[in-house]
């Protein structure tokens, strides 16, 4: 392969990533994944601090109310799927990074509740620029789920 080719297959996979792991405003980095029972956003708002600081958002799926025992209303559209009664409660969360390109990884910190479903977690650990996973492990009701988000740390 060519050197032009490479060089327009990295261009195309940088372009990719910041897509998929989106951007919250100038100098903030946003990143989101559902899993089979959290959906979960991450924020870091100055991605040149070391360490970073993250804030964590953390909402229930369908599925995780329904396994927790919701009712599913009336099957009218726009019935709520989760009844808050029984809405699962998230109990703690956690989160560790790694750079698998070149094998580091960094001790988990555990997330400080800040309300229903937010969290911040300080002190998180990027050693380098480059993409980074942000692994998320979610403690609740509904179930036990570790999400992993990417997050490319550029500055």
């Amino acid at each position: 392969m060519n050197r032009v080719a490479i060089a327009i297959i990295s261009l195309m996979a940088g372009v990719l990533l910041l897509a998929a792991t989106g951007c919250g405003g100038p100098g903030t980095l946003e990143g989101h994944r559902t899993g089979h029972h959290y959906s979960v956003t991450v924020r870091v708002d100055d991605p040149t601090a070391r360490p970073l600081t993250l804030d964590i958002t953390v909402t229930p799926t369908s599925e995780a109310g329904s396994a927790a025992g919701a009712s599913p209303g009336n099957g009218q559209a726009g019935d709520a799927m989760v009844d808050p009664v029984v809405d699962p409660v998230v109990d703690s969360v956690s989160v560790s990074t790694a750079m698998a390109s070149m094998s580091h990884a960094t001790p988990e910190v555990i997330a400080r509740r800040q309300g229903p479903g937010t969290f911040v977690a300080p002190g998180v650990v990027v050693t380098m620029e480059g993409v980074w996973q942000f692994v998320i492990r979610v403690h609740g009701s509904a179930g036990d789920e570790t999400i992993t988000i990417p997050l490319l740390i550029d500055g």
